[in-house]
């Protein structure tokens, strides 16, 4: 049987245990959206910037994963991405 995106995302959300995801959905994440409910431990935080997802990484030491929008939330978070990898905070 093959996997779909949604059974990927779900087996790594359990696998890695994350617990939060951050972001600002649009209707192109509704699959995503989807997903995420249906695993148990995940809980869905809606903000406004990337970074949220940096603090909680930084002040807890676990992973969380961030939802971006493709084009203009990619290209917003770009630069705090990179400022996330140099302070070496776990994403």
């Amino acid at each position: 049987m093959k996997k779909t995106g949604s059974d990927v995302l779900k087996e790594f959300i359990t696998t890695f245990e994350i617990n939060y995801i951050f972001g600002n959905p649009g209707t192109t994440e509704l699959k995503f959206l989807e997903a995420i409910e249906q695993c148990d431990n995940a809980t869905y935080f809606l903000t406004l910037q990337e970074s949220s997802t940096a603090g909680y990484a930084m002040i807890t030491r676990k992973p969380a994963l961030i939802n971006l929008h493709n084009y203009v939330g990619l290209a917003n978070a770009v630069c705090n991405m990179y400022n996330t990898f140099t302070s070496g905070i776990p994403l």
